[in-house]
C-alpha cells in the first residue's frame, strides 16, 4: 500500500538528496591512466593558425600527447585518434570548421577509432552556430576501452557533445557539457541534440558528469525538420544523457539540468541509474521507452513534466518490463521550471505525473519512492499514474493532497 505522510518528513528526505547532490564530484578510477609528465608536451602555433596537423603528427610520433595547459589550439578539421593514443592537458580546442554534410565523421572536433584511447582534461569550445550539426567527440563503431575524463564541451547546437557508436567498455567521467542551443529549422528528428549520446553499445560507466542547458529555443521547437517534414513541429528534442539500444551501462552521480529529457534509456537493457540529480526538464526526468531489466534507484528528480516514464515502444514491439524503480525522490512535478511554459501546455500527450506507467508495461517494481509537492506552481495530475494489474506498486510515499490513481 502506498503511504500518505506529512510534509515535515518529506522535507527531511529531500534535504538528504540535496546534500548528496552537492557531493557528486568524487573521482572515478579511469580505464586508461597516464602518469604525470608522460608523452610529448605540445605548444600551439605562434600565429594561432590551424593546429590540426601539428597535433596529428605529434600523436603519430608519441602516442600520448600532452597539450600545454591553458593554451588554445585552433582546428580546421577533425583530430583523429587510434589505438593506444591519447590527448591530455587542460588546453582549449577551438573547432572552427562546419561540415556541409550531416556526417559525424566529418563534423566532430575529435574522432576516435580503436582500442585503449584516452582523452583527459581538454576543453572543446565551439564557436556557436545555431543549427550546426557539429559534434565535440565521436567514438566510432568497433572501438573498445575508451576513457573520456574531465572534458569540458560547450556551445554546440543540433547534435552532441559526446557521441559513442557500437562500441564497448566505455568510461565517461568527470565531464562538464553545457550551453547548447537549437533555435532554427535544423533537423532534430532523424537525430537530436544531447550532451552525451550512446547508441548500440555494451558495457560502460557514465559517472560524475555535469550536463547543463541542452536547450531548444521557441523557434527551434516550432520548426519543421528539413529531413522529416512529415513529423510536423519538432517540439523539445534534447537529452542530457541518451543511452539507446545499449546494454550494461551504469549511470551514476551525474548532475543534469535543463533539457528535453534528463536520462533517456530508449530500448536499453540491464542498465543501472543511481544517485543522479535531475532538475528542470521539459518532459521526463528518466525516460524508459522499451527499456528492460534496468535498476533506477536513489535518484533526485525535480521540476519535470513527468519524473519517470515507463512505456512500451510500439514501433519495435519492445515492452517496458522487469525494471526496478525504488528509493527515488521526485519533487514538484509539473512546474514551469526555467522554460516559462506551464506544464499542461508543454507536451501533447499523457499527463503530469511523478511516475507514469503506460501501455502494457509489465513486471516492474515501483516501491519506496517519495513523491513530494513543495511548490505552489506544481501542477501534478497523478503522483503515480499506474497500471497495477501487471506491476508491483508498494510502499511509496505520496503528497498529502494527492494520492496515486
Amino acid at each position: 500500500m502506498n503511504k500518505v505522510i506529512r510534509s515535515s518528513f518529506i522535507f527531511s528526505v529531500l534535504s538528504l538528496f540535496v546534500f548528496l547532490g552537492d557531493e557528486l564530484g568524487a573521482e572515478n578510477s579511469p580505464s586508461n591512466d597516464v602518469p604525470p609528465g608522460a608523452g610529448a608536451i605540445l605548444e600551439p602555433l605562434a600565429d594561432g593558425g590551424d593546429a590540426t596537423a601539428l597535433i596529428q603528427n605529434a600523436l603519430r610520433e608519441h602516442g600520448i600527447v600532452r597539450l600545454r595547459d591553458g593554451a588554445e589550439f585552433h582546428l580546421q578539421s577533425p583530430i583523429r585518434l587510434t589505438s593506444g593514443q591519447g590527448l591530455v592537458g587542460s588546453a582549449v580546442l577551438i573547432p572552427e570548421f562546419e561540415s556541409k554534410e550531416i556526417n559525424a565523421n566529418l563534423s566532430a572536433a575529435i574522432v576516435i577509432h580503436g582500442k585503449n584511447v584516452l582523452l583527459d582534461g581538454l576543453e572543446i569550445r565551439k564557436p556557436f552556430v545555431d543549427g550546426s550539426y557539429g559534434i565535440g567527440v565521436m567514438v566510432s563503431s568497433g572501438s573498445e576501452n575508451i576513457t573520456l575524463r574531465n572534458l569540458e564541451i560547450s556551445r554546440y547546437s543540433a547534435r552532441y557533445g559526446i557521441l559513442v557508436l557500437e562500441s564497448s567498455s566505455i568510461e565517461i567521467t568527470g565531464c562538464t557539457i553545457r550551453d547548447f542551443m537549437m533555435n532554427v529549422a535544423a533537423d532534430m528528428i532523424s537525430d537530436s541534440p544531447a550532451g552525451i549520446c550512446i547508441k548500440r553499445c555494451n558495457n560502460g560507466i557514465v559517472s560524475n558528469n555535469r550536463v547543463f542547458r541542452i536547450k531548444n529555443g521557441p523557434a527551434g521547437r516550432a520548426s519543421i525538420s528539413p529531413l522529416k517534414p512529415q513529423y510536423g513541429k519538432q517540439g523539445y528534442q534534447s537529452d542530457n544523457i541518451f543511452i539507446g539500444s545499449s546494454t550494461g551501462f551504469a549511470v551514476t552521480g551525474n548532475v543534469l539540468e535543463t533539457s528535453g529529457e534528463g536520462i533517456d534509456l530508449l530500448l536499453s537493457s540491464s542498465c543501472t541509474v543511481t544517485g543522479n540529480v535531475i532538475r528542470d526538464i521539459w518532459f521526463q526526468g528518466i525516460k524508459m521507452l522499451g527499456a528492460s531489466n534496468c535498476t533506477i534507484s536513489g535518484n533526485y528528480i525535480s521540476d519535470c513534466y513527468q519524473g519517470i516514464g515507463l512505456a512500451t515502444h510500439r514501433t519495435y514491439d519492445a515492452e517496458c518490463e522487469n525494471n526496478s524503480i525504488t528509493g527515488n525522490v521526485i519533487r514538484n512535478t509539473g512546474t514551469p521550471g526555467s522554460f516559462g511554459v506551464a506544464a499542461p501546455g508543454r507536451v501533447r500527450y499523457g499527463e503530469t505525473a511523478g511516475i507514469d506507467i503506460n501501455d502494457t508495461s509489465k513486471n516492474n517494481v515501483i516501491a519506496n519512492n517519495v513523491i513530494a509537492i513543495t511548490s505552489p506552481d506544481a501542477e501534478m495530475t497523478s503522483a503515480i499514474r499506474k497500471n497495477d494489474e501487471y506491476n508491483l506498486i508498494k510502499n511509496n510515499i505520496l503528497p498529502d493532497e494527492k494520492e496515486a490513481q
